[in-house]
């Protein structure tokens, strides 16, 4: 065969491959495994007007995004994961958002971004965005609670999951008039629903639609405030069983030697215990206490605002931090060598959306670029990155969540959402410790910044003590201006996240009102 011939035929089978066979981006989504392939055909009777009742987790991706990239095999991994433990009874599928026949689809789910997941229950009736971790584990995990939950739901109505923002409507408004019964377990005595004995306990005081006693249970992994508020040690103190007397009059313990081990003694034990509350002999004895503990009120249903999350700048320092704004100003304090893309801004970003509607404005500064702003709160360059809380008014308090090398909270693992989210939990609830500040810093304009040595001048003192870490709260100057002279307070990250009692709490902050 000539040679030339040869060539000629290799370069026409290499053009066919190049023309037909998928890109490496497109081929990530095309190995779908165990994960169904949904579009606008075909998804109404998968899914929305499905005959058979199937729970289903659907993505909606672009092959071009990278953080579908990301999660591709993390969603392949999670399907097949979930075909061997729920069989048919759950199922992940995946819409290209990309293909012109799907766009109209994608637009009536209110897609916007990439990925986006949402939940598909009872037949398609209900839906939900998923709100767990995007990673294998973490999806399994998702999809089988929303199973859970459904075959758990007769069960739910006798005694429903509480929550630690639940709480308050619980102890003290719905109800009032009857006594409550709440059981605080650890996921290592508990399966991942509520307890069946609790749930034999709850009926017998249940009669038609009239129930004599309310009851509900709260896994402390789940929301650990509900046992740090009623003080409980969640190393020796769970499973245990709070009775909340009519109105919050009171409240009673039940603890794990006096409940016993067995399913048929926990409903023995539990029901003689609540009946004590009932017929008063609870009152006054040596486990119980006045009242029930402090928890945040529900605030009132608003209009969801916009998440906003901006840079700290002259132009708008008065009107989102300090100034005019009434609400807690949370500065992120990074060093960002003078650059506006860092990894710490996608857990802002997702912080400002989850507390949109609350009194929270979230803006961050370059510390290097601002070294007098960050040393006004105590921030050094080994705390970045660092979140400053500061509430302006008639008297200017702050609180500051900081990195510090060697410790649970590092800077080099940048900004942690769950962390950050108990900073600003304890926040919202009172119970974190401000300190004043006799002066707000100002946040210097660009034009007068200058030079090459600018990041330098943020940098530690040399006498600190480099060994300090967790997390700090801290202030700067006293209200007469001069400087306290003492190390800061350090709150272990341990206690800000409520895994261990016996850390010392920050004491609550009662002088809110008092802003003007």
């Amino acid at each position: 065969m000539p040679r030339a011939f040869t060539l000629r035929a290799t370069l026409v089978v290499a053009l066919a491959c190049i023309a037909s066979c998928p890109t490496p981006a497109r081929a990530l989504f095309d190995d779908l495994g165990d994960v169904v392939k949904l579009d606008a055909k075909n998804f109404d009777a998968r899914v929305t007007n499905a005959k058979e009742d199937v729970y289903w987790l659907v993505k909606y991706y672009a092959p071009w995004c990278g953080h579908c990239k990301k999660l591709a095999p993390e969603w392949t991994k999670a399907a097949k994961a979930l075909k061997k433990e729920a069989g048919d009874k759950a199922k992940l599928g995946a819409v290209d958002c990309d293909d012109a026949m799907n766009k109209a689809l994608c637009a009536k789910f209110n897609v916007n971004g990439f990925p986006t997941l949402k939940g598909f229950a009872a037949r398609g009736k209900e839906s939900h965005d998923f709100d767990g971790a995007r990673d294998a584990d973490g999806i399994v995990q998702f999809v089988k609670t929303k199973l859970a939950a459904k075959t758990t739901a007769s069960e739910d109505k006798l005694a429903p999951k509480l929550t630690y923002h639940d709480a308050f409507n619980f102890l003290n408004v719905v109800d009032a008039h009857i006594p409550k019964a709440l059981l605080v377990v650890a996921a290592s005595t508990s399966s991942d629903g509520v307890p069946s004995w609790w749930t034999s306990t709850a009926v017998k005081y249940k009669s038609g639609r009239r129930k004599d006693v309310a009851f509900a249970w709260v896994r402390h992994e789940d929301d650990p405030g509900v046992a740090r508020n009623f003080k409980l040690d969640p190393s020796v103190d769970l499973p245990t069983i709070v009775y909340v007397a009519q109105n919050a009059e009171y409240h009673a313990f039940l603890r794990p030697a006096e409940l016993g081990d067995r399913a048929g003694g926990k409903i023995r034990a539990a029901k003689a215990f609540v009946d004590k509350g009932r017929d008063g002999s609870l009152r006054g004895g040596a486990d119980t206490r006045d009242g029930v503990p402090k928890f945040p009120e529900p605030r009132k249903p608003r209009k969801t605002a916009d998440a906003r999350y901006a840079p700290l700048t002259d132009e708008n320092v008065l009107t989102d931090c300090f100034g005019s704004y009434r609400g807690t100003c949370v500065v992120l304090v990074v060093d960002a060598n003078g650059v506006d893309e860092f990894p710490e801004n996608s857990v802002m970003a997702e912080l400002a959306k989850k507390y949109r509607n609350d009194p929270l404005s979230f803006v961050w500064i370059d510390g290097g670029a601002q070294a007098e702003f960050a040393r006004a709160f105590g921030v050094k360059k080994s705390h970045a990155p660092a979140l400053v809380a500061v509430k302006s008014g008639r008297r200017n308090r702050f609180a500051v969540m900081a990195a510090n090398a060697g410790d649970g909270l590092d800077e080099r693992d940048g900004l942690d959402e769950r962390i950050a989210s108990a900073f600003l939990d304890k926040i919202l609830g009172g119970d974190m410790r401000f300190e004043p500040i006799a002066s707000l810093p100002s946040v210097e304009p660009e034009y007068l910044r200058g030079g090459d040595g600018e990041y330098a001048t943020w940098a530690d003192d040399e006498d600190d003590d480099a060994g300090v870490g967790g997390v700090e709260v801290h202030g700067g100057e006293d209200v007469g201006g001069e400087d306290d002279g003492d190390a800061p307070s350090v709150v272990d990250i341990d206690a800000l996240l409520d895994v261990d009692d016996g850390a010392v709490a920050a004491a609550p902050d009662v002088s809110d009102g008092e802003d003007e």
